[in-house]
Parts: structure tokens; sequence; C-alpha cells
């Protein structure tokens, strides 16, 4: 299967953080608003992401909603997850992806929101498994991993070289990268995600 690179980002691009899993506070919510804001993104929080619901951030319909919301917006360019933990499975078989085919973004997180990486690429569309809300709240400006998403979701993309070894074998590679939580990958099996 061939997959699409959504748009890389420009500064003044939108970004929105919705909340498809566990509950996270509101600080982390407005960290991650105000670190990303910083790279020149303008950035909004779904209308749920701080919502709670047991163990859940917001019912499955609130959740569905704020993410249904951000991927039907021509305007946003990114669905950065606030947080896994648990849920993302409740939403795959229910996500439309009708609009998002017409105005592609890049989705990011990690943990349980494997389940979401794999439904964009089962319909056709890279995700990137990246920090989360809580992590570009607390890490410092200089965190590597932060200046790698940006720099990716900008469209620096970095390059990666390997010490020579006497096992390595020179040449290059080619192929899709399946990548996430493999527990939550595991669970997954004899879907359709």
């Amino acid at each position: 299967m061939d997959i699409q690179f959504p748009p890389f980002l420009q500064k003044g691009d939108k970004v929105v953080i919705v909340s498809p899993s566990s509950k996270i506070d509101q600080q982390f919510l407005k960290g991650a608003k105000k670190r990303m804001e910083s790279w020149g993104l303008k950035v909004a929080i779904g209308k749920h992401a701080g919502s709670s619901s047991g163990r859940y951030a917001g019912t499955i319909k609130q959740r569905l909603k704020d993410l249904q919301d951000a991927m039907d917006d021509p305007k946003v360019k990114a669905i950065l997850c606030s947080r896994g933990g648990y849920g993302a499975v409740h939403l795959i078989d229910k996500i439309d992806f009708t609009d998002f085919f017409e105005h592609p973004k890049w989705l990011l997180c990690f943990s349980d929101i494997t389940a979401l990486h794999n439904l964009f690429q089962k319909n056709g569309y890279a995700s990137l498994h990246s920090l989360m809300a809580r992590h570009l709240t607390v890490e410092p400006e200089d965190d590597l991993c932060a200046n790698y998403l940006k720099d990716i979701l900008l469209g620096n993309i970095p390059s990666y070289m390997c010490e020579k070894h006497k096992l390595n074998k020179q040449g290059t590679a080619q192929g899709v990268l399946h990548g996430g939580n493999m527990a939550v990958a595991y669970g997954l099996r004899g879907t359709p995600y």
C-alpha cells in the first residue's frame, strides 16, 4: 500500500489538541498549547479535551466529536492527542475519513493512540508516533524529542547515520515503517485495524 504524507506545516498553521483516550490535567493542555505556539503555530484545544468520565477524557461521544471535528476542519493541519492511556480503541470503527481525504493532517501521539495510527495507515496516511501534551509541557525547551517533532512537522526531516561496524552491510533500504505500542497492536490482531 502506498502511504501518503499529509502536507508539512508552516508557521501560522492550525493544530488542535484532543483527548481520545484517558483524561488529562488542564495544565498539560495549556502547556502543550504554549509550547506549540512558540513554534509559530496556532493551537486550539478541543471542547472536551479536559473532560472526565471515569478514567476517560469524556464519554465516547465527546471524545469522538472532538477528534472528528478536528479531522473534518480544513484549516487544521495536525492533531495532537493529549495523552494515551486507554480509550482510543473505542473510536476506531466510528471515525469518518471523508473530509480528511480532502484535507489530510498529521496525527501526533503514542501509547494507545497506536490504534488511531493503525487506522490512519489503513486509510493510506502516515502519522507520527510522537510526544504528547504532558511531555511538551514538562520537557525543557532544548528537549531533543520536542525539537525533532517541531522539525518534522515543519518539513525539516532529520537524517540518521549509523556508526561503522564490521557487521553492518552498506546499502539502502526502503519500506513502510509500522510502529507503535506493541501491546495495543497485539490487541488489534484479528481486527481490520
